[in-house]
């Protein structure tokens, strides 16, 4: 008659099983994530909200207090030609944040500080997320799985500490 298939028993490849542990979602893992990533959030409010009253400093002032371009938000399509030598230089979000910063606080540094802390604190616990996300994928489940988030913790904490 007909040859008999040799796949290994189990769900198909599509089913809700295989998408779970392809995702890793165990519950178990979630706490340890939610911690690492709540101590992450933590650790970098207590080390950026120190400089919150730092005046404006180094291309601050080219580019926040002498940027006449982030003055207004309409029309839109200026905050592309932000000034050379400015970090804003083709970078339309951040021209983009700078004048809603303004926008809605002036040159109140606070604003600007806070902004910027939100931002950086909000990559790292993206970077947390894809880092270990990564190591619990199926092909390095096996050797980092146990550990992903002690990992993707130290690593995002190094990357979001860093002096630079």
């Amino acid at each position: 008659m007909g040859r008999k298939s040799k796949r290994p028993a189990g769900p198909p490849a599509g089913s809700e099983r295989t998408t779970a542990l392809a995702r890793s979602d165990d519950p178990a893992d979630r706490v340890p994530a939610l911690l690492a990533a709540s101590l992450l959030l933590l650790v970098g409010a207590v080390i950026y909200l120190n400089g919150l009253n730092t005046p404006f400093l180094l291309d601050d002032v080219p580019s926040i207090v002498q940027n006449a371009y982030i003055r207004d938000l309409w029309p839109p399509w200026h905050l592309v030609n932000a000034p050379e030598n400015t970090i804003a230089t083709a970078r339309p979000l951040v021209s983009l944040s700078l004048a809603v910063n303004y926008a809605t606080s002036g040159l109140d540094v606070r604003a600007y500080r806070l902004t910027n802390i939100a931002i950086h604190l909000l990559a790292a616990v993206v970077l947390f997320g894809v880092v270990r996300r990564t190591l619990l994928a199926a092909a390095l489940r096996q050797r980092f799985g146990a550990h992903a988030s002690a990992i993707a913790f130290a690593g995002t904490l190094l990357w979001m500490t860093h002096p630079l």
